[in-house]
């Protein structure tokens, strides 16, 4: 550790910053990214979709629950096809998207984004694809998704179903 008021040590070939530099200004810094005009366009109409439509029904919608009026609204407003790939999306287009909406109303990028990772497995077979993405994609179905581990885990606890009124009964 350097003692006060010492310069700062950087690895080989990097500059050595002063003890009490600051930051530098954003005005002084140009910016390193900029949206292209078509996609900042985009990420203003997704806002404004956000804002208008899905915060409100966020707002009244169940707490601890799927919305389903939110992700129906997500597919209605055409945004569930453009988290699969034949929404043709590139990895920019889902960050602006996610962004805009969670700018606007967090709930509605978390409904998107569990559409997204719950429609995924559908596509790897053929005809549960066929029966459930278009459902998917419109925001008429909820898609969910589950993860386990193969074999026994240490934490794992056996569950009984249905549970009892005290939770689930812990076995062996």
């Amino acid at each position: 550790m350097n003692a006060p008021g010492s310069p700062r040590t950087a690895p080989a070939g990097l500059p050595r910053s002063a003890p009490d530099a600051s930051p530098p200004s954003a005005a002084a810094a140009p910016p390193m990214f900029r949206l292209d005009d078509r996609r900042a366009a985009w990420a203003e109409e997704v806002r404004a979709i956000a804002r208008e439509r899905l915060a409100p029904l966020a707002a009244a919608g169940p707490e601890g629950r799927v919305d389903r009026a939110l992700v129906a609204a997500l597919g209605e407003a055409g945004l569930i096809a453009r988290v699969l790939p034949e929404g043709r999306a590139c990895a920019l287009d889902l960050c602006v998207l996610r962004e805009a909406l969670a700018r606007e109303c967090t709930e509605a990028e978390t409904a998107l984004a569990l559409q997204g990772l719950g429609a995924h497995p559908l596509r790897a077979a053929p005809e549960v694809a066929a029966r459930w993405l278009p459902e998917v994609v419109a925001g008429r179905a909820v898609a969910a998704f589950a993860l386990t581990e193969e074999g026994p885990a240490p934490t794992r606890r056996r569950s009984r179903w249905p549970p009892s009124r005290t939770g689930p009964a812990a076995g062996g």
